[in-house]
């Protein structure tokens, strides 16, 4: 309004661009598995069985988002809290629902998908009560609309969950995720369309175990 110091303004480019990378990625990512879950009739249990690799980085990303926020807010560094759930909404968004969509595209209700929809309930849940100072109505909604009766601000934070967490594993997957981007990078670089195979992939610097571990991934990339 007139007399308001210029700083007091929202610029609506700064919303637009926070709805861009928070709100529609982490909303577009609970409509697919609910979605998915409502169609294969999904009911949470909490049993973790038959996890594939996929499963179990993004469970050592939510545990490590939880941690990431805690020790951001307990120094205020609302910047660093901020990266840190729009790394994990990346991770949760472009890579974990991405690569395992054949999971939710296949008829039945195998282990693999159930396992699947299990850690996508639990990351969300728990990515709900993270994000809940930041971004108070979509936690709300997601909250409410995983089952919860009660609202998210009224719930406790997420515990530690030290058995989510894999170091090792983590460690392999970013390794992944960075031949994945500088191959990519190098496909544009030289005009190389995504939907053509390429006949051969050299990597220097990762452990072969490392590529033989997660070689369906970066075939399927």
């Amino acid at each position: 309004s007139e007399g308001r110091h210029p700083d007091h303004r929202v610029a609506a480019g700064l919303v637009r661009d926070a709805a861009r990378r928070f709100v529609i990625p982490l909303w577009n990512a609970f409509h697919y598995f609910t979605s998915y879950a409502a169609l294969d009739e999904f009911e949470p249990c909490g049993r973790l069985d038959a996890l594939s690799p996929l499963d179990r980085y993004l469970l050592h990303e939510t545990e490590q988002l939880r941690l990431s926020v805690e020790r951001a807010m307990e120094r205020y560094d609302f910047g660093a809290a901020y990266d840190a759930i729009e790394a994990f909404i990346e991770t949760l968004s472009g890579w974990y629902l991405r690569l395992s969509r054949s999971k939710a595209w296949s008829s039945g209700i195998s282990p693999a998908k159930a396992a699947c929809y299990e850690v996508l309930h639990l990351s969300l849940e728990t990515t709900a009560r993270v994000v809940a100072p930041f971004m108070p109505f979509v936690a709300e909604a997601l909250y409410q609309s995983l089952g919860s009766r009660h609202s998210v601000h009224l719930a406790d934070w997420p515990a530690a969950r030290a058995e989510w967490s894999d170091e090792r594993l983590a460690a392999e997957m970013r390794a992944v995720r960075t031949i994945v981007r500088l191959a990519r990078s190098i496909r544009e670089r030289l005009r190389v369309k995504h939907r053509h195979p390429l006949p051969a992939l050299y990597v220097g610097g990762v452990d072969s175990s490392v590529l033989t571990a997660h070689a369906d991934l970066l075939r399927q990339e």
